[in-house]
């Protein structure tokens, strides 16, 4: 699952169907800050060992991470992440997720309330809030850390062991998620 925009941040309750996960990013076995992040072509910027004007462009790297960006998106830095937000909370707005995918949004009307029965498709309404923001803070702070750093060692050692499994065509993608499960469920129930 990849996360786009601030807005997309409410719908993860939409797409579990619970209030109660935890972003990890990828997998990844470095511990230190930001390990587990993706790098892309469409979220790498580049200054060659040929660029002619190196300064001009370090410039414009530093505009890709502050300030207000001419799209929606998740703040590459934590300290812009409270303005923008705001942002979303002065729009005054309604905004919904299906549990299907998809969403929107719309200035919300006290008078005529929109309701989930409102709705086109079964989904979640909600309304940006400062609380709301406040509740999404840690789950930025896990999305860049290594997933050894917020599993416990032992759960990691059972995922690490099936996800190689995996990685060298021994079972399926199913077979090793229900291994998974089926492991860490016992872990779980042993160490109450």
């Amino acid at each position: 699952m990849q996360i786009w925009e601030i807005s997309s941040l409410p719908g993860l309750e939409a797409q579990f169907n619970t209030k109660d996960y935890v972003l990890i990013g990828y997998p990844t076995e470095e511990n230190r800050p930001g390990a587990g992040n993706s790098v892309n072509p469409q979220g790498a910027a580049v200054i060659t060992s040929f660029c002619r004007s190196p300064e001009t462009a370090w410039q414009v790297v530093r505009t890709l991470f502050t300030g207000r960006r001419s799209h929606s998106a998740i703040p590459a830095l934590k300290t812009d992440y409270d303005a923008e937000y705001a942002l979303y909370i002065q729009s005054n707005s309604v905004a919904w997720q299906y549990f299907d995918g998809g969403g929107g949004s719309q200035p919300d009307d006290p008078e005529h309330p929109l309701t989930v029965d409102d709705l086109q498709r079964p989904g979640i309404l909600f309304h940006y809030t400062k609380e709301l923001a406040e509740s999404f803070k840690p789950l930025l702070d896990e999305v860049g850390s290594p997933r050894t750093a917020i599993v416990n060692e032992e759960i990691s050692g059972i995922i690490n062991e099936e996800i190689s499994a995996f990685g060298a065509d021994a079972c399926t993608a199913e077979d090793c998620a229900k291994r998974i499960q089926s492991r860490v469920s016992i872990w779980l129930a042993e160490h109450k």
